[in-house]
Order: structure tokens, then sequence, then C-alpha cells
């Protein structure tokens, strides 16, 4: 998932034109350079600056002051003067874009804005013009920072968990997407829009992938925070790949039937025919747990999904008398791991 995440990232910053953002001299993009005669003669207004340009500069400064210890102490002494804090030495200066590190784009970004007022004051010399950033050109990092953050966030709950499972990889994508959108709309600002295209294209690939998965949609459901309402509020992010909530909870209902079957075959699910019917009145328990399945999906399905933070098997091995053919998937399905990526 982490991966598929960072693969949404470079996708969205090929759409921007700056794919590492790393150079050895400044880059300018089609009149940006303030040498070029159409630059002298046609000033861009601000509204087609390239967002590429925005991360190539401070990518390159940011490099400028990692390849010389003089540099980087003299930045991080102007960090100390302009903020008048104590700052921990490690967020005194730049960071670099590693292109293979997850989210180096968005901290880059992320720490120059935390650092905006020294990093205008250290560029002051005319010998760091090139590295200069508009007033405009940091609210264009501040908008890439917003889009990117939610790439952000969804890495470090993946990564932040000793033992993501498959439940929330659909939910998390699905989010990713909307949120995605809803900073597009808000901001409706135009030259990022074939980022947030690329982002969504790829996150859609995974989507449509894991619809077609069971075991995927049956976790997600059999997570007590999520339920089969988590489909129901988005259900028109779902319309969008050709499914919905009604089509999601069919699926899941015909996998629990399984269960049932295979509950029917073990021994401890065995009980001894009545010769009567007035027994099985009497002793309703008496009749095997398969024919009350529609009832235990009626009751999980009626009560409002758990407070978030609830410990899920906990939850299950708690339940199990109340609900024993989705206790008995909620073994099989919540167990299955969502990421190789290291916490």
């Amino acid at each position: 998932m982490a991966h598929t995440i960072h693969l949404a990232e470079r996708d969205s910053l090929k759409a921007l034109g700056s794919d590492t953002g790393e150079t050895s001299t400044p880059v300018y993009h089609n009149n940006l350079n303030p040498m070029a005669i159409s630059s002298l003669t046609n000033p861009p207004d601000g509204l087609n600056l390239q967002y590429s340009s925005i991360i190539g500069k401070i990518s390159q400064l940011a490099s400028y002051l990692h390849h010389s210890p003089q540099r980087r102490e003299k930045f991080i002494t102007n960090v100390s003067l302009v903020y008048d804090t104590d700052k921990p030495t490690n967020a005194k200066t730049l960071l670099l874009q590693v292109p293979i590190r997850w989210n180096s784009t968005y901290e880059m970004l992320n720490r120059a804005l935390d650092l905006k007022d020294a990093y205008n004051h250290f560029c002051t010399p005319d010998s760091l013009a090139s590295y200069r950033l508009s007033h405009l050109e940091w609210y264009k990092a501040k908008v890439m920072v917003l889009f990117f953050q939610p790439l952000y966030e969804a890495t470090l709950l993946i990564c932040g968990s000793s033992y993501p499972t498959i439940n929330q990889s659909l939910p998390l994508y699905i989010f990713l997407i909307e949120d995605i959108r809803q900073a597009l709309e808000k901001y409706n600002v135009a030259p990022i829009e074939p980022a947030a295209n690329a982002m969504t294209q790829k996150i859609s690939k995974y989507i449509t992938i894991l619809l077609g998965k069971r075991p995927v949609i049956c976790a997600s459901i059999l997570d007590p925070q999520l339920k089969h309402t988590f489909f129901l509020t988005h259900n028109s992010t779902l319309g969008e790949f050709g499914t919905s909530c009604t089509q999601l909870t069919k699926m899941f209902e015909e996998e629990a039937q399984k269960f049932v079957t295979i509950q029917d075959c073990e021994p401890h699910e065995i009980v001894v025919e009545r010769s009567t019917h007035l027994l099985d009145k009497i002793y309703p328990s008496a009749t095997h747990k398969g024919g009350t399945l529609e009832l235990e999906l009626q009751r999980y399905f009626s009560e409002p999904p758990e407070p978030k933070d609830t410990d899920i098997p906990v939850f299950w091995r708690s339940q199990g008398n109340l609900f024993p053919t989705l206790a008995v998937m909620a073994q099989n399905y919540l167990a299955i791991p969502a990421t190789s990526a290291p916490s």
C-alpha cells in the first residue's frame, strides 16, 4: 500500500514536470528564465508559474546547503537569528528530495514553508537570487503541500501500525481520491489539476483491483469500525467503479454462507435430531447455527459501527457467541496483511 501511494506521488510530480527536482544548476521552464528575451518583453503575470520550477528551486538550495558543511551551518545560524527560537538542530535546515524515499517531496516543501522567512533572508545576496521564491510561488508551494498531505498521512497510518491488514486498504484509497478532489475543488488552481488527475488515476487502478477481491470486501465489512456503513456513505464514489454498497454487501453475504457450510461440517456443530417439531419450538437453540445466519447479519448490520481505535481482535473474541459465523470469517480475513512495509 505504501509503495502504491509513493507511485501516485511520483506520477503527480511527472505531471507537474518535476520527477526528481534535483539538478546541478537552476532549471527554468518556458519563459521563466529571467535572461530570456521573452521574459523581458512579456514578463509572466504569475498565473503560469511552473510548479516544477518551485520544486526545483527548493531542491537545488537544499542540495547547495547539504554539499557544504559550512553553508549548512550558515543556514542553521540564519534560522536561529530569524526565528530567535530554540528549534532542534535537525529542524533548522532544508530537507533533500530523494525520489526513492516515500513522501520526500512533501517533507521537503513542508520544511521549506516552515523555514520560509529564514529561506528568504538567506537568499538575499545576489549570488543566491536564482533560489528566491516570490510570494505567489510560496503560495503555490503551500498548495502542493496540501495536495501531497493526504498521501503523507496515509503512509504514516500504514507504517504506524505494527501489522496493517487489508481491511484498511480499500477505505484508505477511497478517502485519498475524495480528499484530492476536494482539495482541487477548494483551491481551484488549474495548473495543478494534471497532478491531481495523475494521482487519482493511479489510485483508481488499485481500487478497481481491490473491488474485485472478495477477501478485501469481507475484511472491510468485518472491521467493526466500518461495517457496510462505510460503503453506504461512499456509495457515489463506488458508483464510479461500477459497483454499489448493495452489491458489495451481497458479495459479503455470499461469502458468509460458505462459512455456515464449513461450520455445519465441524464436530461441535453436529446436533441430535429431535423427533418432534414441538421440541424445536421449546429448544430453539437446538437448531443448527447455519439457519441463524440471516439473523446474525441483520443484527450485525443494524448496530452502528464501533468507535475508532476499537481493538478488532478483542471485539471478535467477545462477540463470538453473538456472531459465530462472522467471528470465524474474521479469523480468516482480518489476518491478511496489507503491506510488507516495515513499521
